[in-house]
C-alpha cells in the first residue's frame, strides 16, 4: 500500500498527466511534479515542464518562443484540441505585448472552465508503481 497526499491541486497534476502525456502518472513522476507544486511552482510551469520532457517531445510538443506556435502547443497539450482563431489571437497578443509570460498563459488555461473536465479526482488515480 502506498499513501499519497491529496490536495485539489494534485487533481490538476494528475489531469495534466492524462492531457499532456496521454496516460496515468507513474508514482515517481507524480511525486516529482507534486513536490514542485508543494514548493509553490505554478501549475502552468508544471504543464510546460511535462511538455518539455522527452516523453512530451515524443508526443509532438515543442516550444520555440514564437507566440502563435507556443499557444497552439498549449491548446493541444492542455485542451487536446486546436485553437480557435479568436483564442489564438488573444493569447498570442498577451504574450507578444508582455502582458503574460508563457507560464501565465498556461496558468490561465489551467484555470479555465474547459480544464475542469480534464482534472482527475483521486478516485480516478491509478498510478504505475
Amino acid at each position: 500500500t502506498v499513501t499519497l497526499e491529496h490536495r485539489a491541486e494534485l487533481n490538476t497534476v494528475a489531469g495534466l498527466y492524462t492531457a499532456i502525456l496521454g496516460r496515468q502518472a507513474d508514482l515517481g513522476g507524480f511525486d516529482y511534479w507534486a513536490g514542485l507544486q508543494s514548493a509553490q511552482t505554478d501549475l502552468g510551469a508544471i504543464a510546460l515542464g511535462m511538455m518539455s520532457t522527452l516523453e512530451g517531445q515524443n508526443k509532438g510538443y515543442s516550444l520555440n518562443g514564437q507566440s502563435t506556435h507556443d499557444v497552439e502547443q498549449l491548446y493541444k497539450a492542455i485542451f487536446n484540441r486546436a485553437s480557435d482563431a479568436g483564442g489564438s489571437a488573444y493569447w498570442s497578443h498577451q504574450l507578444d505585448s508582455g502582458t503574460l509570460s508563457l507560464v501565465g498563459v498556461a496558468n490561465a488555461f489551467i484555470a479555465a472552465p474547459e480544464m475542469e473536465g480534464h482534472k482527475l479526482a483521486v478516485v480516478g488515480w491509478d498510478f504505475f508503481v
